[in-house]
């Protein structure tokens, strides 16, 4: 999470939206900082994608990143594979079947690390509103309509790996349900078309 105190912005890094780009362009164009929370047990500390928004904070203006719902979900198995987090899967189907056990979760912290695995409209369940949404798919225009953004900035640039494995090379019928079910309100929500 991103606080600009300057603009009164926040902006809620929600994981494989493009939060990396987003982060490093909001620190140095607009003196983004980091937002550290206190933890009882462990004193102060940085989350990055901390879900929760301090109290002083909620009438800032509310900034979050989407991605499409079929290629988020492929990254994210592709990220969890390829640095062996957890949840560590071999193929995507089985990583698909983690993703919808985990939205079955009774408990829901606010910084439990699985998460970063929710679908975006229930990774933002504690965010009180959202104000301006920029997707990855059209990050130039939406970077630039947001109010604080001025002529001649220059818009980050999509984080892309040329080794990464598509979606639509790894796409079935049973694959795309997986997907559609987890995601749930994503694409309408988002404007992202159930392929």
């Amino acid at each position: 999470m991103i606080i600009m105190p300057d603009f009164k912005y926040v902006y809620v890094d929600i994981p494989k939206t493009g939060s990396m780009s987003l982060d490093s362009f909001f620190k140095s164009g607009f003196n983004g900082e980091d937002l550290v929370f206190h933890d009882p047990h462990q004193g102060e500390r940085l989350y990055k994608h901390r879900r929760d928004l301090p109290k002083e904070y909620v009438d800032y203006g509310i900034i979050i990143s989407v991605r499409n719902p079929f290629t988020r979900a492929v990254s994210f198995w592709q990220d969890c594979y390829r640095h062996k987090w957890e949840p560590f899967c071999e193929t995507f189907d089985e990583f698909m079947d983690i993703c919808l056990e985990n939205l079955k979760r009774e408990d829901d912290p606010v910084d439990h690390m699985l998460a970063r695995l929710y679908p975006m409209h229930k990774y933002l369940d504690p965010i009180p509103r959202i104000d301006h949404i920029i997707h990855q798919e059209t990050l130039d225009k939406d970077v630039k309509a947001l109010p604080f953004v001025t002529g001649g900035i220059k818009v980050p640039k999509r984080n892309t790996n040329p080794a990464s494995v598509k979606w639509e090379a790894i796409a079935t019928p049973e694959l795309r349900e997986k997907v559609i079910t987890w995601a749930g309100k994503d694409f309408e929500m988002f404007g992202y078309e159930v392929l």
